[in-house]
């Protein structure tokens, strides 16, 4: 949930049974009305064998003007979605597992 504007909203949606992102095709999704409506995010997230999973407190939003989504895999990748999640970037690619996100602007 987004600090400033609690309408905004950003999961990570996974398959019930293996608990990764379903058809290894990560998406995240947010609402900017308190959920009524949902918009798919996927710029510059993988295409196809994404088999990671994102933990509950893996996923955290920056205080920024126009805020970063950052989130952690279980595969060891932090990601960073800039300008609110309209693009994503990998920022780091061999890390352990991530089990928590904490974000800051400095």
């Amino acid at each position: 949930m987004h600090r400033v504007t609690p309408d905004t909203v950003y999961v990570v949606p996974l398959e019930g049974a293996t608990r990764t992102c379903p058809g290894a095709r990560p998406a995240v999704w947010r609402s900017e009305n308190a959920g009524e409506k949902w918009q798919r995010l996927t710029d510059g997230l993988p295409k196809k064998d994404a088999w990671f999973t994102v933990l509950r407190d893996a996923m955290d939003i920056d205080d920024g003007r126009r805020p970063s989504v950052w989130f952690g895999t279980t595969t060891g990748q932090l990601w960073r979605g800039r300008d609110g999640g309209d693009s994503f970037e990998c920022v780091a690619a061999s890390l352990p597992p991530i089990h928590c996100v904490k974000a800051a602007v400095v």
